[in-house]
């Protein structure tokens, strides 16, 4: 995309390592918009930081990035840099890799820091350097929303609570016992969190077990096996969460530097574009250049998948679409399950009402469960509640998970029973 700026505004230099701006007053934006909030900063010639901006988004990430612009003197702005996670629609003269922008800041920001820490609304990972600086090696967590801040967000929902910050400081003032609570998956975190209360835990250990459990995730995740170099620096969203502060600094037992106000994506993209670039004279903007408005087309990596056999059958069933009316919350309810409990084992409720309902002369179900899978055990367990209320019996074939199709498996159950007036089986899972 070329520059939304004027050519002249912008002029390339020599020394790509420094910053050398034409006039002090003039600033490069950095935006970054992650999983949950959006962060802003204005960053001048020098590459000092101006200004920062900080606003979750709730899925509004237009609608954000119009209040944090609206609050700059766009006559200063020469230039706009994004990470790579920013949508589309913010546009940019340089779109920056995360991972790239999280280096740039901390090696402007914290030089003496070895290793880089950051935990997320829906992702952390490391970052290793060697004792000399040079970058070894980066690793995530695999995608799953446990450990992240998003797993906290969720349960300090199920808490009914106001929210993580409310999650934290009932953490900090906890002087009890700490309940085992699963952070590894959210799915046994529920049970967890209902085992604790019924244990008689209080509020405040429960919240404390939480902020544990997630220190315990990142660390086994991300540092087993793994030779780190100190000082480990600590950002992100959970930076501001100074229960899973002191988790973490008793887990690592390293020397620990946390800057919960630092915005890494937003600040390295400033900083990496100033590198190697000047800035030249001042020009207003409008918001328009920096939020593109126009509908796009939207462009698959790989063709769109398509309904090659569904015609088949709809000519051969001609059945009428089916209707999905029924609440939720009243089908769940069977299962003492709430619509709060959302996920795959959720799922697997709703399906199997409307399969019965749609399908009532269904004679077995089979269930795929790769091993592992949370949301399929979950399931499994519940197979004589699900019999009960159905009154179709239920099967589950259990495999590794680790790939090769297991529909040999499945095949003989197709042919039970026999009676060809008879749907033989429905896979909810």
């Amino acid at each position: 995309m070329d520059s939304i700026w004027p050519k002249h505004d912008i002029v390339a230099t020599e020394a790509n390592s420094k910053m050398s701006p034409v006039f002090t007053d003039a600033r490069v934006l950095g935006l970054d918009a992650g999983a949950v909030s959006l962060s802003a900063v204005e960053v001048d010639g020098h590459g000092e930081i101006v200004s920062t901006f900080h606003e979750f988004h709730h899925g509004q990430v237009e609608a954000c990035v119009d209040r944090v612009v609206g609050k700059l003197d766009l006559g200063r702005i020469r230039a706009v840099a994004t990470t790579t996670s920013t949508p589309w629609f913010i546009r940019s003269d340089r779109r920056i890799d995360n991972q790239i922008c999280l280096i740039t800041a901390a090696r402007r920001l914290h030089p003496a820091c070895r290793s880089i820490l950051v935990v997320g609304g829906e992702r952390f990972g490391l970052v290793r350097f060697a004792a000399d600086g040079t970058y070894l090696s980066f690793k995530a967590n695999p995608l799953c929303a446990a450990g992240t801040g998003g797993f906290l967000d969720q349960q300090a929902r199920r808490l009914d609570l106001a929210g993580v910050r409310e999650l934290a400081a009932l953490a900090l003032a906890n002087h009890h016992p700490l309940p085992q609570i699963a952070s590894r998956c959210a799915v046994f975190a529920k049970t967890d969190l209902v085992h604790a209360q019924q244990e008689g835990h209080s509020l405040e250990a429960i919240c404390d077990g939480l902020c544990r459990g997630v220190a315990t995730n990142i660390v086994d995740t991300l540092f087993t096996g793994e030779t780190i170099h100190g000082p480990l620096l600590l950002v992100g969203g959970v930076a501001r969460n100074k229960a899973v502060v002191r988790h973490l600094r008793n887990l690592l037992g390293m020397e620990l530097v946390v800057d919960e106000d630092l915005a890494p994506g937003a600040v390295g993209a400033a900083l990496k574009l100033l590198e190697g670039r000047a800035i030249g004279a001042a020009s207003s903007l409008p918001i328009a250049g920096i939020i593109d408005r126009e509908p796009r087309k939207k462009v698959c990596e790989f063709p769109p998948l398509e309904l090659k056999y569904f015609r088949q059958f709809q000519r051969i069933l001609r059945e009428s679409d089916p209707v999905y009316d029924s609440s939720p919350q009243a089908i769940l309810s069977e299962y003492n399950v709430s619509v709060i409990h959302t996920g795959e084992a959720m799922d697997n409720l709703l399906k199997v009402f409307y399969i019965v309902r749609h399908h009532p002369d269904v004679a077995l179900f089979v269930q795929a469960s790769p091993a592992f899978c949370c949301p399929s055990l979950v399931t499994e367990a519940m197979t004589h509640e699900i019999e009960r209320k159905t009154g179709v019996p239920m099967v589950s074939v259990t495999y590794d998970g680790t790939g090769g199709t297991k529909n040999e498996v499945i095949l003989p159950y197709l042919e039970y029973p026999r009676s060809p007036n008879v749907v033989r089986c429905q896979v909810p899972a």
